[in-house]
């Protein structure tokens, strides 16, 4: 299995996270790491030094809209809200 680590991130009007950017140097739209997901490739994020897998979830209101996370239960942080913009 590939795992690629998320190093940055891009945010939209209202603060959603839209791309994101990976540490071959790319910026990708979150779509296509979420398909990338679907084809069993794996992604993490750093925060403190600790490495936390990336999940993919579907948003409880708006069925159709997707979002990554490192938290699946809502209940810690999100390590992606805490990386850099992409520039």
């Amino acid at each position: 299995m590939v795992e690629s680590q998320i190093v940055c991130i891009v945010r939209d009007e209202n603060g959603a996270i839209t791309e994101v950017g990976l540490d071959d140097g790319k910026i990708y739209p979150i779509m296509t790491v979420i398909n990338l997901m679907k084809e069993d490739r794996s992604f993490f994020a750093k925060k403190y030094g600790f490495k936390t897998p990336v999940y993919a979830k579907q948003h409880h209101r708006l069925k159709e809209r997707w979002f990554l996370t490192t938290d699946l239960n809502a209940r810690i942080e999100n390590t992606l809200d805490f990386l850099p913009s992409c520039t």
